[in-house]
């Protein structure tokens, strides 16, 4: 029996003994990574900012793809008027994790309104519209006692009335109704607010950015994230030259689809539910008015023209009008490859087939367009039941942020955008500081 031991116990020791140089050789690869930073967020849209933000006391590094912070966000100017190439409303700024004044605000006007045969039919919400422009009593009773549960029975509208409901909800997402979470599916009968900030939306990006201590580079696009365990590694590309930097950890801020294409070795779970996020383009011109004799209005739908809503924005300059003609979802594709005069010329038929002699483009000073790819993320039928919380933290050193992942909330806008980069951003803090 103690012959028996001892040979067990030789065994096991000979197993351990060779053990050791593994061990030895895990812990020195550990001593001997050279971190070049603390964390890196890839992306500096809303999400990228807000997740640097937390993560201050940090050494940290920035990479954006684009020329300018913001992402979506990004405001331009005209004479002594902002006006808005993407996110238009203004945020809630109590919401902010730093007491920051955004300045002076345009509200919307309450009217809204919807063009119909030629005809603009004005009301004061979607489903005033809808039963002006042709809908049952029967049509709206069903749509008041639809709780989001369910989804709405589509099958008792004809395509006219679908169009006319996808009309307000393009408003706010960029897609079919039909396509959509019946939680979702309410935004089409929604007024929605289009409140304003006088001096834009960027210079929230342009706030956080000077709040930050981490280094910045624009114009750098990430192409390869590896998580080794010990460390995480990052190439990027800026002004054609290859980068690599080490890092202890990096948050990921970029689109679903592109995020599975820059992370290597994602989970196969991960990949998958990655991979199901799905984003409709939108695109949006912009055009400066000197007077004009339109009456005032919030948005108005065209379900009948190649534009999806106008929406006329409100400035502090009564001199200046801005109206913004969007291109949801298929209409939106149907024009991303038009050149600048048939854009021009689309812009100038919407304007004209809406607001008739109320409307002369002989007063356009300024216009501008902008075509968005991945503008919002599709809502469908089983988005907030597929999620599973690895989707945050992928491995290790991996975070995940951005607008399309506040799944509890609303995934549309900068409100969405900043809230999931403060999960980020307190998440990856905290594993630095138990790191």
């Amino acid at each position: 029996m103690l012959n028996k031991n001892l040979k067990n116990y030789h065994i096991n020791m000979k197993r351990f003994t060779l053990l050791i140089p593994i061990f030895l050789f895990l812990f020195s690869a550990k001593a001997q990574v050279k971190f070049d930073y603390d964390y890196v967020v890839v992306g500096a849209g809303m999400s990228g900012l807000s997740a640097a933000y937390n993560l201050n006391n940090y050494n940290g590094l920035v990479l954006e793809k684009n020329g300018r912070v913001g992402g979506r966000v990004h405001s331009k100017t005209y004479e002594d008027i902002t006006y808005e190439m993407g996110a238009y409303s203004a945020y809630p700024s109590q919401l902010l994790p730093f007491e920051y004044d955004p300045g002076s605000l345009s509200p919307g006007n309450d009217s809204l309104g919807m063009l119909l045969n030629g005809k603009i039919i004005r009301c004061a919400n979607p489903l005033e519209c809808m039963f002006k422009g042709g809908f049952s009593v029967e049509d709206i009773e069903s749509i008041q006692e639809f709780d989001g549960k369910n989804g709405i029975d589509f099958s008792r509208f004809p395509t006219w009335k679908i169009q006319m409901m996808n009309g307000f909800f393009n408003v706010v997402q960029s897609g079919d109704i039909r396509e959509y979470n019946p939680k979702r599916q309410r935004d089409a009968f929604k007024k929605w607010t289009t409140d304003h900030y006088n001096n834009g939306n960027s210079a929230l990006a342009y706030e956080y950015r000077s709040r930050l201590n981490a280094k910045v580079v624009l114009n750098a696009e990430v192409t390869r994230i590896k998580d080794y365990g010990t460390y995480v590694q990052i190439e990027y590309l800026e002004n054609n030259k290859k980068f690599t930097v080490t890092s202890k950890s990096v948050v990921v801020t970029t689109p679903a689809p592109i995020t599975t294409k820059i992370i290597e070795d994602l989970k196969p779970e991960v990949n998958t539910m990655l991979e199901k996020v799905k984003f409709n383009p939108h695109a949006v011109y912009v055009m400066v008015l000197k007077g004009d004799k339109i009456k005032p209005f919030n948005y108005l739908t065209t379900p009948e023209l190649q534009s999806s809503y106008i929406l006329r924005g409100t400035t502090d300059n009564p001199n200046l009008n801005v109206f913004y003609i969007h291109f949801s979802h298929d209409k939106s594709k149907f024009i991303e490859k038009f050149n600048q005069d048939k854009l021009d010329k689309t812009a100038l038929e919407v304007m004209e087939s809406t607001f008739g002699k109320s409307f002369s483009k002989e007063l356009v000073v300024k216009t501008d367009f902008s075509f968005w790819k991945s503008a919002a993320v599709v809502v469908d039928p089983d988005y907030y039941e597929r999620w599973e919380r690895i989707i945050f933290h992928p491995s290790k050193r991996v975070f995940l942020a951005g607008d399309y992942l506040d799944i509890y909330g609303f995934p549309l806008g900068i409100n969405a955008a900043v809230q999931s980069g403060l999960r980020a951003g307190k998440e990856t803090f905290e594993f630095l500081r138990d790191e």
